[in-house]
């Protein structure tokens, strides 16, 4: 069932452009983290997210709510950054996305450790650290 979105892969073969070009122009292309430029590309992942809902891509939806997560932590959010984290976590494992689930707890860490809490805050970082090494196929 076509999403209603040009461009989407749900329409067209090959297509989710518009969610592809959308999620690269989120990406932060430099090093530039002022409140401005987070707010962009807060932004500009908001509308990926959108379209990854629309066409009903369910793993691109997780790592981009992680993206949000990381983005509301590094604006000072912290209830915000938590419970998209959340959603972001609860999303990554129901697909199987492991760079989503490690992004969302490396985002729970932050919220941790700027609420107080250091011994969360490390369990926390040590199960993103453990995912992304499983992914990129390095020992325990």
């Amino acid at each position: 069932m076509p999403c209603g979105i040009v461009g989407c892969g749900a329409v067209t073969p090959g297509g989710r452009a518009a969610g592809e070009r959308a999620y690269a122009a989120a990406q932060r292309p430099g090093v530039d983290a002022s409140p401005a430029a987070e707010r962009q590309h807060l932004k500009k992942f908001e509308e990926a997210l959108e379209l990854w809902r629309a066409c009903g891509d369910r793993a691109r939806e997780a790592l981009t709510l992680s993206h949000l997560a990381r983005i509301r932590a590094n604006l000072g959010d912290m209830d915000q950054a938590a419970s998209i984290s959340l959603q972001a976590l609860e999303l990554g494992r129901a697909t199987a996305e492991a760079h989503a689930q490690a992004i969302a707890l490396a985002s729970l860490g932050t919220v941790a450790r700027r609420r107080g809490d250091l011994q969360t805050a490390l369990a926390t970082w040590r199960r993103s650290h453990c995912l992304r090494a499983r992914r990129i196929g390095a020992p325990r």
